[in-house]
């Protein structure tokens, strides 16, 4: 049985709530839009975030972290600025403990983990293959997973296992629990042997679409979607053989895939960080996005590329 809410709500909490929700979702959103981002926190819906409190302690708690996200100089790149961002973000979601909050709801946002919540939603895909700290390689069937598991943690390149997040995943749907390892085309392999047919795979390395696009041939009724994601640092070669095999991409700070989407993609979203259609398929899930969210953004005119691209 849910436990009841133990907390007798007073007009002076929601004021000291929704003021806190509404400078927190206020310094998120001047950030996007001055590109000053460490990898923003989602927006917050206060109605949810107070649906989820039930002591008043907890309140204190979570009015105290949207409080510490306004400290001054916490989008800044130095040491004291991002163990300050990691622990908020410890203190929000609960990130690499065994606290993390793997769902997340759909804010109407754009990106390579909005997009695949959307394909889930519309049963266009049957699963994806992700990265989740804790876990390393998952399935991931539902949407609001998918969100809360690519949305709020990015560039995970290793990780060690955490059992209670292991034990939200359907059974068989971790590669490998014992030592939460990272490895997309065996995720793959595993989305097969759970009957998947229609199977969106998330990828950092180009090579590995080479083999998924080769293991694809092997199957006459499976299809295969491959969401480039963290691509910074790729060189001109692996960004020409990324506009060969993927179907959609983020840009990050990469530079050749920015110049070789300015070129090659069937259509581009976002300027700051802009999200490439690469294949016709590609074209029509980032369509199929926008329609979602009722079209893109109303350009701002001061976005800025992260500074160097590389």
């Amino acid at each position: 049985m849910a436990r009841q809410s133990q907390i007798r709500w007073q007009r002076g909490d929601y004021v000291k709530l929704g003021r806190a929700v509404s400078e927190f979702n206020k310094k998120v959103q001047r950030l996007e839009a001055n590109e000053q981002s460490l990898g923003l926190p989602e927006l917050i819906d206060y109605k949810d975030l107070k649906s989820q409190i039930t002591t008043r302690k907890e309140l204190n708690r979570q009015i105290a972290s949207l409080k510490r996200f306004q400290e001054e100089g916490i989008e800044k790149l130095t040491e004291e600025e991002i163990k300050k961002n990691i622990e908020f973000r410890i203190d929000d979601f609960g990130m690499c403990t065994k606290d993390r909050v793997l769902r997340l709801k759909d804010f109407l946002s754009f990106g390579i983990s909005e997009i695949l919540s959307t394909l889930l939603d519309e049963n266009i895909i049957d699963c994806v293959v992700m990265v989740c700290e804790g876990c390393g390689t998952v399935l991931v069937t539902e949407s609001e997973l998918a969100q809360g598991v690519g949305g709020r943690v990015s560039g995970l390149v290793e990780t060690s296992p955490i059992p209670e997040l292991i034990g939200q995943f359907l059974p068989n749907h971790v590669l490998d629990e014992e030592n939460a390892s990272i490895d997309q085309v065996e995720g793959f392999r595993l989305a097969i042997e759970n009957g998947y047919k229609n199977i969106a795979v998330t990828l950092c390395y180009p090579e590995d679409g080479v083999i998924l696009r080769e293991l694809e041939r092997e199957y006459d009724d499976v299809n295969v979607y491959l969401f480039g994601v963290h691509s910074t640092g790729l060189s001109e070669e692996e960004a020409e053989l990324v506009f060969d095999l993927y179907d959609v991409v983020t840009g990050c700070a990469s530079k050749p895939i920015r110049e070789v989407g300015a070129e090659r993609a069937l259509c581009s979203v976002g300027t700051s960080i802009p999200i490439f259609a690469a294949s016709e398929k590609g074209k029509e899930f980032v369509k199929l996005r926008l329609d979602k969210i009722g079209g893109p953004k109303k350009k701002t005119g001061n976005s800025r590329h992260p500074e160097p691209l590389i």
